[in-house]
C-alpha cells in the first residue's frame, strides 16, 4: 500500500471527517490543548470530548480523538521549538509497541526528515495513524 493510501484509511481526520465539520475538529483540537494546557488529566479530556462532540461518543472513539489530536499537538510544539533553534532535522522515534507500518516509515527510527517533510498532505507528522505514539526528536547534527 502507498503511504498516501495508508495515511488516507487510517488517519482520524479522514475516518470522521463526514460526521465532523472543519469547526468541530477544530474544536476538538482546542479541548484537548486547552484542558491539558490547564493539566487536566487524560481520563477527564476524554470525558469531555465524549460529551461534546456526539460523534465521539462511540467507546474509544473519544480517546482515538484524544490520543491522535494530542500527538498532534506535541510534534507541531516540538518542530516550532526546533526551527526557532535553528534544528531543521528530525527523525521520529518509534514507541515500543510500534506497528509494522511506523518501523517501515521511520526505518525504525532511523530515517532523516527535515521540517519541510513532516507533511504529508497537509498534515503534521507524527502522529503517522489513529492512535500512533511515535514520538517528533529534533537532530542537532
Amino acid at each position: 500500500m502507498k503511504f498516501t493510501d495508508f495515511w488516507k484509511k487510517q488517519y482520524l481526520t479522514d475516518r470522521i471527517e463526514k460526521k465532523l465539520s472543519q469547526k468541530e475538529l477544530k474544536d476538538v483540537r482546542d479541548v484537548i490543548a486547552s484542558m491539558a494546557g490547564n493539566d487536566k488529566p487524560a481520563k477527564k479530556i476524554i470525558t469531555s470530548l465524549s460529551r461534546k462532540f456526539d460523534e465521539l461518543k462511540e467507546p474509544n472513539r473519544a480517546k482515538q480523538a484524544y490520543v491522535t489530536e494530542s500527538k498532534r499537538i506535541e510534534s507541531k510544539y516540538i518542530k516550532e521549538s526546533s526551527v526557532d533553534l535553528g534544528m531543521k532535522k528530525f527523525r521520529i522515534q518509534p514507541s515500543n509497541k510500534a506497528c509494522d507500518d511506523c518501523l517501515n516509515f521511520t526505518k525504525d527510527g532511523k530515517r532523516v526528515f527535515y521540517q519541510k517533510g513532516l507533511k504529508k498532505d497537509g498534515r503534521d507528522i507524527p502522529p503517522i495513524h489513529t492512535n500512533c505514539k511515535c514520538t517528533l526528536v529534533p537532530m542537532t547534527k
